[in-house]
Parts: structure tokens; sequence; C-alpha cells
């Protein structure tokens, strides 16, 4: 079986989308053990449920293996089609699990205040505004009090943001969520943070999405009636047929404090080991220092994705999160240029992110794609890298346009991209011919700038683990990640 296992393997570069069924069925039997435990383990010793659950695995592995080999084209970078596909065997029985007992992940709205104040608070709306209670409870017990300076501060940012609007902007200072309501008819705005001091004009302000987390919610109301069947007028609700014992308030409460204790040592340890690198040597570390930035950014406005990321070694975000912080991090880096880098004859100022010193992009790659019905728009970039770890065509760096046959940029209509694909808004039709154009870099994570994301991302995972007792993963588990 294991040969087997492996030749199927050494398919997957060459694979022809009328060959995913085979590979199917090999795996189907390779993990047929493990779905048999995974079916125990979510319905009991049940024969049929086994027949459901079998079927649902077929269904899962054929839509992993497509986009293991075709959609994210894993198999660039070396990751093992074995574990991804048991990871998404996984979290199927995870996901049915969770059906079960009722309980789903929901994205919500957060309020960007608490958020700033080291607090997690969800909102919900009051007529056509965000209301978060904690922030309107907070501005109540201030307002009518002698404020102390912090207090003082509390006060301005909980009133701005205890009703707020969805709609916002982003600070182009420090990349946090300035609601529409705030800024009004304003035509020139200040950030209402008081640790930023950004001061400009409001109509160059790019837009921002509202900031979200994950939560967990229940999925059927115990006020819901109960339909028995035709003609049945009593009124029945699951409150009064389900015993109160189902309901295990401790169990949220337990996953509630697990997830504020992993948010919060990931926070103190990227502020300490930030402090640390600016202390040693300013100048010097500022690739570094960004890179860090860029890590913070992410947890702030993607908690959830964040901690499965650093704690987990998985990726809860609809992006690949890897990407995310990469892009995260030029667009830091474009944000603090011209500034000093080491080259081969000392420090010099780099003004271009295509500065070699800046071992950032590679150059520049044009290529022409459609848009498939998925939305996607693969990577098929001409220019191949060679070297000793990696060759292959190179990622996408940084999307720079994308353009129709008309010539009509269509950069706005991007919900967003990775370094292997671009995803593009329902709005543009499928089969519609793109020319795109990015900065390129090596296929490949441990080379250029995704040296420094794995080494950040190394030290952070390293301390994390460490103050919260947690035993260290293998090196290669370090790297088993949704990229």
């Amino acid at each position: 079986m294991d040969n087997l296992i492996n030749s199927t393997k050494e398919r997957i570069p060459t694979l022809k989308e009328e060959e995913v069924g085979e590979v199917v069925d090999v795996f189907l039997d390779y993990f047929s053990n493990k779905i048999i435990s995974l079916s125990n383990y979510v319905y009991g010793s049940n024969a049929v449920a086994l027949a459901s659950f079998k079927e649902q695995s077929a269904k899962t592995l054929d839509n992993a293996v497509r986009t293991f080999t075709f959609k994210s084209q894993h198999w660039r970078t070396g990751r093992d089609i074995e574990h991804y596909l048991a990871s998404c065997l996984n979290r199927l029985a995870y996901n049915i699990s969770s059906n079960i007992d009722c309980k789903k992940k929901v994205i919500s709205t957060i309020c960007p205040a608490c958020k700033a104040l080291g607090n997690k608070e969800f909102l919900f709306y009051d007529n056509k505004l965000l209301k978060c209670a904690a922030c309107c409870k907070e501005v109540e017990r201030l307002e009518n009090q002698k404020r102390t300076a912090r207090e003082e501060y509390e006060y301005r940012i909980r009133k701005v943001y205890s009703f707020h609007s969805k709609k916002g902007y982003r600070c182009p200072s420090c990349d946090r969520f300035i609601p529409k309501s705030f800024i009004g008819n304003q035509i020139r705005v200040s950030c209402p943070f008081d640790n930023c001091d950004w001061f400009g004009i409001a109509s160059e302000l790019e837009i921002m999405p509202h900031p979200m987390g994950q939560n967990n919610s229940v999925a059927i109301s115990l006020n819901n009636p109960v339909i028995k069947g035709p003609g049945d007028n009593v009124k029945t609700e699951f409150q009064d047929i389900l015993d109160a014992k189902s309901i295990n308030p401790d169990l949220l409460i337990e996953k509630e404090n697990e997830y504020k204790l992993e948010y919060n040592t990931i926070k103190d340890v990227l502020s300490i080991q930030t402090s640390r690198l600016e202390m040693v040597n300013k100048e010097k570390n500022i690739k570094k220092l960004l890179m860090y930035t860029a890590f913070e950014k992410i947890l702030e406005n993607d908690p959830a994705a964040m901690i499965g990321y650093l704690m987990h070694g998985k990726s809860y975000a609809e992006r690949p999160i890897q990407s995310l912080i990469f892009q995260k991090y030029v667009q830091l880096v474009e944000n603090k240029l011209p500034f000093k880098v080491k080259g081969d004859e000392g420090y010099t100022d780099a003004y271009s992110l295509l500065d070699p010193n800046l071992a950032l992009f590679l150059g520049i790659s044009e290529y022409i794609s459609y848009v498939k019905d998925s939305g996607f728009v693969d990577n098929n970039t001409h220019e191949v890298f060679t070297g000793a770890k990696c060759n292959g065509p190179c990622f996408i760096g940084m999307l720079c346009d994308i353009k129709n046959n008309d010539g009509i940029s269509l950069l706005k209509e991007v919900e967003y991209y990775s370094f292997s694909n671009i995803k593009m808004k329902s709005t543009v039709g499928k089969n519609t011919m793109v020319k795109v154009t990015h900065f390129r870099i090596p296929p490949h994570y441990d080379m250029y700038s995704l040296v420094n994301l794995q080494r950040v991302r190394k030290k952070i995972v390293e301390s994390v683990h460490r103050k919260l007792n947690i035993k260290p993963k293998g090196k290669n588990e370090l790297h088993k990640i949704t990229c």
C-alpha cells in the first residue's frame, strides 16, 4: 500500500482532471480505518451513519485533491498531500460534530475601540448603526465624573465607537478602522486614536472593511417552534422538550477563556520581541520590525486566523494566511520608504520596492489568463526560478494590475490574491480574458523575504509555546499549515 501511495503522490504535479477519481479511490482505501474512527467519533457505532460519512468523505477528498493540485498547487511548495487530506477529513468530522451539537462558527463585527483597549466585544445593529454595549456602558459611567488622562482617552474613543457606521476607511498611519460616521462632512480629519498622530484629507482615505471576528453561536433558537406534522396546530418550542442539562455553559466559558489566553499571550510575545529588536539596533533590524508589525496588524484584523496559524498550525481564514501577512509586510515597507538597508557595500538608501538590497522581488512579470467558473485566475507566470531549493514558476508577490481585453483595469474587482492565484469578485464575468502584471518572488517559503516571515513566525511560536507550557512540535510540523 505504501508503494501505491508513494507512486500516487508522484503523479500529483502532472495529474489531469479526468484522473482525479483514481487518486480519490486510492486515498479512500488508504484512509479507510481513519474514516471509520472519525465516524465513530461523530456518530458512535452506527452502520447507516458510517455509510453516510464514507460518502461525505469521498466528496471531501475529491474537492481536496482538486484544491491541492489545481487551485492552490500546494505541491509546488513541497507540501505533503497525505497530511493535507488527513486534515481535511479531520475538519469534516469536526464540522459535522459541531452541527450536531447545534454550534457553529459565525463571523461578526467587533468593536475597534474595545479591541484597541485589549478586549473583544461583538456588535449589533441599532437602527442603521452598529452599537457596542460595552462602550455605551463605559461612556455613561465616565460621562459625569472626574476623569484621569487614561479615562479621558477611553471616554473619547468609546464615544466614537459606541454607535458607528459599518462603512469606514483605513488610517494611513496606524491601519485602524475610521468609521464614516466619525468623518461626516469634514474635509480634513484626524485619526480618532490618541496614540496615532495622522491628520489629512478625508477624500484621500482608502476604504476598509469593518474589523470582524469569529464567535460560537447557537444554530437553533430555543424559541423556534417544533413542527410535528401536517395539520398539527399545537405550538411546541424547542425549550419545552430540551433537557436543561444538554446546555453546557461551562464549555463555552472554557473555550472563551482559552481563546483570550492564546490571544493575549501572542500579543505579549509580539510586544516583547519587538521591543528587544528596537533596543538592539532599530535601523539594522528595520525589516524584521516591519515583519513583526505585519503580524500585529493581521492579529488585530483577524485574531481567529492568526491564533489558528500560530497556535495550531491551521488557517481559519478564507484567504491564505501567509500571503496575507506578506502583502501587509510589503505595504508597510512601501509606506516606510526610503530607509537604509544593508547592501554589498554597507548601508544604502532604498527608494523602490524593486531595490535588490531589500530582497523583496525578483522583477516584474506579465501573463495572460482568464477568469474560471470559480472566480479564480491562475498564476501563469512564465518566469521560472532555478535554484538549489526550488525550481518552478515564480509566485505572485505583489499584484500591480489586472486588465481586461479593452485595457480597463479590474484591480478594484479583485477580492483577494495569494501566491498562486487571484480571486475576482462576482461582478467579473466567467471566461473573461485578463492581463496580469505583478512583482514576482521565488516559489519557495524559505527564500527572499519569506525567510524573514518564517523566522519571525518560528520565534513567536516557540516563545508562545514556552509561556503556555506546550510541548514544541518537530521542525516539519511547524510548516504544516495552509499557505
